[in-house]
C-alpha cells in the first residue's frame, strides 16, 4: 500500500502570523491537534500540536495574542505519495509523532497521514500489528518468564 492511498484531507492550517488563539480556535473547530504553519508564500515552514500548545504557551503562560511563528515545530517530517505506507509508519515511529506530511516528487503537499489511518484501515492495522510484533518480539522481555526463572531465597 502507498502513502496516497492511506492520506487524508481536507488539511488544516494557519499561517505563522495569526495568533496563538486563532491557532487554538481552528484546533478546536476541525477537531485536529495538528495544524500545519505556512509562510505568506503558502509554503510550509512548521508544524504544531495541541502538545506543542500545551507545553510551550500555555504551561510558560504566553500571551496568545502573540503570533504562532514562535512556537512551531520547524523540523518538517515526510514521506512521499509513491512510498510505501511502510516509510511512513517507520518514520512516524523513529521520531515519535503521531502524523506525517505526505508530498508529490515536485515537493508539493498532498495530504497527511495520521496513526489513527493506519490503525483503522483493515491492511494497515494488520502490517502495523505485524511490525510491532516484530519490534517488540526483539527487545521484549517476559516478566512472567524472568520471574519464574528466578530461584527462591
Amino acid at each position: 500500500m502507498l502513502c496516497k492511498d492511506l492520506m487524508s484531507y481536507p488539511i488544516i492550517f494557519n499561517y505563522n502570523t495569526d495568533s496563538i488563539l486563532d491557532v487554538s480556535i481552528n484546533m478546536a473547530k476541525y477537531k485536529t491537534n495538528f495544524l500545519l504553519i505556512l509562510n505568506k508564500e503558502h509554503y510550509i515552514i512548521g508544524v504544531i500540536t495541541g502538545s506543542d500548545i500545551i507545553k510551550r504557551i500555555i504551561s510558560k503562560k504566553v500571551n496568545i495574542s502573540q503570533p504562532i511563528n514562535n512556537y512551531i515545530t520547524n523540523s518538517i517530517i515526510f514521506c512521499y505519495e509513491d512510498q510505501d505506507i511502510s516509510c511512513a509508519i517507520s518514520k512516524m515511529a523513529d521520531n515519535q509523532i503521531k502524523q506525517i506530511i505526505i508530498i508529490n516528487k515536485n515537493n508539493f503537499l498532498k495530504g497527511v497521514i495520521s496513526i489513527k489511518d493506519i490503525a483503522l484501515k483493515k491492511e494497515t492495522n494488520k502490517y502495523l500489528n505485524d511490525l510491532l510484533y516484530e519490534l517488540f518480539s526483539e527487545t521484549y522481555i517476559n516478566p512472567l518468564k524472568t520471574f519464574n526463572t528466578q530461584k527462591k531465597i
